[in-house]
Formats: C-alpha cells, sequence, structure tokens
C-alpha cells in the first residue's frame, strides 16, 4: 500500500478544507 507523508496528509488536508470552504461560500452568496 502506498503511504502518505505527514507533508502529503497536511497538503490534502488543507485542500479539502479549502474546497469545503469555497462551496459553503457559494451556497451562502
Amino acid at each position: 500500500m502506498y503511504s502518505l507523508t505527514s507533508a502529503n496528509k497536511y497538503y490534502l488536508y488543507q485542500g479539502f478544507i479549502r474546497m469545503n470552504l469555497g462551496i459553503n461560500g457559494l451556497y451562502k452568496l
């Protein structure tokens, strides 16, 4: 199995949060 490094996990996590915030922001408009 491919194991993500802590750096990659942090990057993916930040990207996921930003994506959700962007979607939530569009719905609030």
